[in-house]
């Protein structure tokens, strides 16, 4: 039995999308969040209280234990003063 809105790459009615495009669905990963949060010297809790997201959130998404929804993401790159993009795993 297919199901595709298990699938990364497909939306709920097998449609394709490109990588582009499933930035923000669950369980996308905030590789750079602790470094960029670290320059610019803010602890987990500041961060917590300037994007609205609790600290538990932000320690789950630096540990790499939770992915995030884009919400969430656009939420702490607007505390930070960054781009969504800037947040994820610089490609390589």
């Amino acid at each position: 039995m297919s199901r595709p809105w298990v699938q990364a790459d497909q939306g709920m009615f097998g449609i394709e999308y490109p990588a582009a495009a499933v930035v923000g669905r669950p369980g996308r990963r905030l590789t750079e969040l602790r470094r960029i949060r670290q320059r610019q010297a803010l602890s987990q809790a500041e961060l917590a209280n300037r994007s609205g997201v609790s600290r538990a959130t932000i320690v789950s998404l630096e540990s790499g234990r939770a992915g995030a929804q884009y919400g969430t993401i656009r939420k702490i790159a607007q505390a930070l003063g960054v781009e969504p993009a800037d947040l994820m795993e610089p490609e390589s």
